[in-house]
C-alpha cells in the first residue's frame, strides 16, 4: 500500500528535474549575479557619489544581493577619445571572464559608452541609466533592453516658489557651463522657465568667466534671482570645483541663489525643488533588481518623477530675512537650530496637557479645602452655641442612628447618672435596662408610634436608675428626620430633659 503512492511521486520528481532544470538549480541556490556600475564622472564628485551611494544601499539591501563592480570614467576632467580607448581596454581586460547581468550607468557619458560597447564586451547586458535628462533619453538610437531614471530638468516649481516668496522678481540669471551636458541643461532650464509665461527676463551667464559671474551677482537688484544648474568649467575652459564655486557664489550674491540639485545644499544653495542624486540611484537600483529577477528592461517604464525634494537652507533664509511661513507647506528645512518642542512635540503637548489637568485639579482641591474650612468653622461656631445652650439649660442629649441603632449620649447624661462610657452598653440599647420597669413599656410604645408615623411628635416620661442607685425622671421629646446617604435611609431621634 505504501509503495503504490511512493512510486508516482518519485517519477514526478524525476520528470520535474529533467524538464525544468532551471527551477531545480534555483531551488538549490544559484551563484550571485553581477552588476556593473559605470559612472561618467570621478569618485569624490558629489553628484556621482550620491548616486553611487543610493545604488549600493539598495542593491546591498536586497534579499539576493548581487556582486557590484564599479568603474569611473572621470569624463569631466578628461573628456577625450584617449580616455575612451583606455577605458575600453580596461573594461575588456577586467570583465572578459565575468558575466555581466546588468549595467547601471550614471549620466550621459557612461550611457553612451555602454550603448556602444555592451554587445562587444559586456555580454549585451540590459542597461539601467540614471542622471540622464529628457533630451539625452530621446536621442538614444537603440532603446532595446534599456530603462532607467530621467534626470528631469524642471525648474518651474522652483521659480513658482521663488515668486511666492518674492512676487517682485523680474529677472532670472541662469548659471551653466559650455560643456555638452551644461548647454543641454541650461537650454532645458530656460525653456521650462519661459513656458511659465510670467514675463521673466532670462539672462544666461555661460559666456562669462567664474570671476565675472561672481562680480555680476554681487550687484544684482532685489527683483532678481540666480538659478544655478551645472557648472564645472568657465568660459575660459578652466575646470571649476563646483562646491567651492557654489559657496563663493552664494556668499557674494545679493539675492537668493536657487539650484537644480540637492548636492549644492550647504554650499550656498538657497533651496528649491531639487533633484536628489541619492533618490536617482536608489530608483535605478530598484529597476535593476527587478530585471535581475527576470523582467525585461524595455518592459519597465522609464521613471520620470519621484526624485525631487523641496528643501531650503535655514541659514540662507535667515541671511535674506525670509520667514518660514513664506515657504511652501511641507518644505524640508536643513540647518535649523535644535528645537526641543519641534523634536518632541507630542511629548511636550502631552506633558503640558497633563500639567494643565493637574493645575485645574489642584485649584479645585484648594477651592474645596477652603469650602471645608469655612464649613468646619461654621460647624464649630454652631456646635459651640449648641453646647452653651445645652449646658445652660441642663439638657441631656440623646441621638440614635436608626440604620445602625447606635445611640449617642451627651456628657451631661453620664455626669447625671454616674456611668462611664460603655459601662451599660448604652450605645447598643443597654440604656433600656436602667429604665424603671413601670415606665419601660409606655416609653417603648410611644416611641414606636412616632417612628411608625402615628404621632407627629414623640413625648414621654420615665425614670432611670443612676449608678449610685438614685432614680432620675426624664421627659424626653423628639421628632425624627430621614437623611439619604449612599442610598441608606438614616433616622435620627433626639431627646432632652
Amino acid at each position: 500500500m505504501l509503495q503504490s503512492w511512493r512510486m508516482p511521486l518519485l517519477l514526478v520528481a524525476m520528470l520535474s528535474a529533467f524538464l525544468f532544470p532551471a527551477l531545480t538549480a534555483k531551488a538549490e541556490g544559484q551563484p550571485p549575479q553581477n552588476v556593473l556600475v559605470l559612472h561618467s564622472y570621478q569618485k569624490g564628485f558629489v553628484w556621482t557619489d550620491e548616486q553611487s551611494g543610493g545604488i549600493e544601499e539598495r542593491l546591498k539591501g536586497a534579499e539576493n544581493a548581487p556582486v557590484i563592480y564599479t568603474e569611473y570614467m572621470d569624463w569631466k576632467r578628461y573628456p577625450s577619445q584617449e580616455n575612451l580607448r583606455q577605458l575600453y581596454q580596461t573594461i575588456k581586460l577586467k570583465y572578459h571572464n565575468i558575466h555581466v547581468d546588468a549595467i547601471i550607468t550614471t549620466d550621459d557619458a557612461a550611457l553612451s559608452f555602454a550603448l556602444k560597447y555592451r554587445q562587444e564586451i559586456l555580454d549585451d547586458a540590459p542597461i539601467i541609466f540614471s542622471g540622464v535628462n529628457e533630451l539625452g533619453v530621446e536621442n538614444i538610437p537603440d532603446k532595446r533592453n534599456i530603462t532607467g531614471v530621467i534626470e528631469k530638468i524642471d525648474p518651474t516649481r522652483t521659480i513658482q516658489m521663488a515668486l511666492q516668496i518674492n512676487p517682485s522678481i523680474r529677472k532670472v540669471y541662469v548659471v551653466f557651463d559650455n560643456s555638452e551636458s551644461g548647454l543641454s541643461t541650461g537650454k532645458l532650464a530656460m525653456d521650462q522657465i519661459a513656458s511659465l509665461n510670467q514675463g521673466l527676463e532670462l539672462i544666461p551667464l555661460n559666456r562669462l568667466s567664474s570671476e565675472q559671474i561672481v562680480h555680476t551677482v554681487s550687484g544684482l537688484s532685489s527683483d532678481s534671482i540666480v538659478l544655478m544648474t551645472t557648472y564645472y568649467s568657465d568660459s575660459t575652459g578652466r575646470i571649476i570645483e563646483f562646491e567651492r564655486f557654489a559657496s563663493e557664489l552664494g556668499k557674494s550674491s545679493r539675492v537668493p541663489v536657487y539650484h537644480l540639485y540637492d548636492f549644492a545644499l550647504n554650499h550656498g544653495a538657497f533651496g528649491g525643488s531639487l533633484i536628489s542624486g541619492k533618490i536617482q540611484g536608489q530608483t535605478s537600483a530598484e529597476l535593476a533588481l527587478r530585471i535581475l529577477q527576470g523582467e525585461r528592461a524595455d518592459e519597465l517604464p522609464v521613471v520620470t518623477d519621484s526624485t525631487m525634494r523641496i528643501v531650503y537652507d535655514y541659514n540662507e533664509l535667515r541671511h535674506f530675512g525670509i520667514p518660514l511661513n513664506k515657504l511652501p507647506e511641507g518644505s524640508e528645512i536643513i540647518n535649523k537650530p535644535f528645537s526641543f518642542y519641534e523634536t518632541y512635540r507630542t511629548l511636550v503637548l502631552g506633558i503640558s496637557a497633563a500639567f494643565a489637568v493637574l493645575v485645574v485639579f489642584i485649584l479645585l482641591l484648594l477651592f474645596y479645602v477652603q469650602l471645608v474650612k469655612r464649613m468646619r468653622s461654621r460647624l464649630e461656631k454652631s456646635n459651640e452655641r449648641f453646647s452653651l445652650a445645652a449646658f445652660g439649660s441642663d439638657a441631656v442629649i440623646w441621638d440614635v442612628d436608626m440604620s445602625t441603632m447606635i445611640y449617642y449620649f451627651s456628657d451631661s447624661w453620664y455626669e447625671l447618672l454616674g456611668y462611664e462610657r460603655g459601662e451599660v452598653n448604652e450605645s447598643h440599647g443597654g440604656w433600656r435596662e436602667i429604665v424603671h420597669p413601670e415606665d419601660a413599656e409606655q416609653e417603648d410604645r410611644l416611641r414606636t408610634q412616632h417612628l411608625e408615623g402615628r404621632s407627629s411628635y414623640y413625648y414621654a416620661e420615665y425614670r432611670m436608675r443612676s449608678k449610685s442607685g438614685n432614680t432620675y425622671g426624664f421627659r424626653p421629646g423628639a421628632r425624627y428626620c430621614a437623611v439619604q446617604a449612599e442610598g441608606i435611609s438614616v433616622l435620627r431621634d433626639r431627646w432632652w430633659t
